[in-house]
């Protein structure tokens, strides 16, 4: 799934990971996917989502 970077759903597919790790009690991988939300689309709605959840 993340090989689709032009696609317009990666952004919350990789909150979704994020969240799924999270809940998984894997708190350093789900921190590496919302970092990468934010870093890679910055001032979008998933960044605002992802950087809550940081």
């Amino acid at each position: 799934m993340l090989e689709f970077k032009d696609s317009n759903k990666r952004a919350d597919a990789l909150v979704k990971l994020g969240d799924l790790a999270k809940r998984g009690n894997k708190a350093d991988v789900a921190k590496q996917y919302y970092e990468q939300v934010i870093s890679e689309y910055p001032g979008s709605s998933s960044a605002k989502v992802a950087q809550s959840n940081l």
